[in-house]
Order: structure tokens, then sequence, then C-alpha cells
């Protein structure tokens, strides 16, 4: 009878103990990605304690920026400090990159665009064709593109400013004078 009093007042004296002993609380962050990216967590865990500070940073994938936050988090900055004093739900949004073209034209002709549209996505392929007017010749390229190809191609990962060179035809023109005191130009044509 005395032991099974002891065991009994143990049993009470750890119950009472541990019930004034707080509990440690952990929290998880849940998250939810949209488009193309991956989010990182400093320090990384499966759970935090509570008021534990969890440094998170979206790093977007080739040819995607970070968009903003939602949920538990907002703003536009891509790394946010969050405390976690309850579960999280946090969602990231990246948005697909896109690019201009901007083709100037120097001289007498004009640039074909394949395909032609406002913007191009990350590594789009477009092709350039310069078309000179009757007495000028496509010469060279200036800008995001060099060099005289033509056709041209080039892939879209940044703005491009490009310009077409477009120089006057060289013609050269023997001039011959007759006995009689003429001018015979050589060949006959209309310059």
């Amino acid at each position: 009878m005395k032991m099974t009093f002891i065991i009994l007042m143990l049993i009470v004296l750890i119950s009472i103990f541990f019930a004034g002993c707080p509990q440690q609380v952990f929290y998880k962050i849940s998250i939810t990605i949209e488009g193309d990216g991956q989010v990182l967590f400093n320090p990384y865990q499966p759970e935090y304690s509570k008021n534990q500070k969890v440094k998170i940073t979206a790093e977007p994938e080739n040819g995607w920026k970070f968009d903003h936050w939602e949920d538990a988090l907002s703003g536009s900055v891509n790394s946010a400090n969050i405390i976690m004093n309850s579960n999280k739900n946090v969602k990231v949004v990246f948005v697909e990159e896109t690019f201009s073209l901007s083709v100037v034209i120097q001289g007498n002709g004009n640039v074909s665009i394949s395909p032609e549209k406002e913007n191009y996505s990350f590594d789009e392929t477009v092709i350039l064709t310069a078309n000179s007017e009757t007495k000028w010749t496509f010469d060279h390229w200036v800008g995001d593109l060099t060099g005289n190809q033509n056709p041209a191609t080039i892939n879209m990962h940044e703005d491009k400013n490009i310009t077409a060179v477009f120089k006057m035809e060289d013609y050269e023109l023997n001039i011959i004078e007759t006995s009689d005191g003429n001018v015979l130009k050589n060949p006959d044509k209309i310059y």
C-alpha cells in the first residue's frame, strides 16, 4: 500500500511538473509557385519555432522574373523576412520576361522581321531580312547585330536595337570623247 501511494504521488508530481513547463511550438511554411522559379529559405528547416525569423528569397528560372509575393508576404522585392508566429502560406509569382526589338533604317530600304510582334519571349528566334530599294544596296548591320549576313538570325535574351545600313549603288562611268566633240558614256545607263 505504501508502495502504491509513493507511485501515485510520483505520477502526480511528474504531471504537475510537466504541466507547468511550456511546450515548444513549431510552425510550417507552405509555398505556392506561379510561373517558373524556386524559393530558398534561410535557415531551411521543415518546421520553425515560435517567433523565429526566416529569410525567403525568390529565384526565377531563365526567361522569367520575380513579380510579387501574395498571402503572408507582400511586395515586389524578391527577398523578404517572415516572423513565424503561425503556420504561413506564401505565394510567389514569376512572370515570363519579354524583350523588344527596335530596327532603324539608314539609307533607302526596309527590313522584314519574322515573326514581327511587339515583344519576344526569352531565347525566341527572329529572322531579319534587309530589302534595298532601287539603286541602293544593303551594306551591313549596326548595334546588337553586326556584320553583313542577310538574312540574319538573332535570339532574344534582352532588348535589342539594330540599324540596317543601306548605301547607294556605285557605278563606274567612263566618259569617252569622240572626235566630233560628242561625249559618250559607258555603260549607257541613266543614273
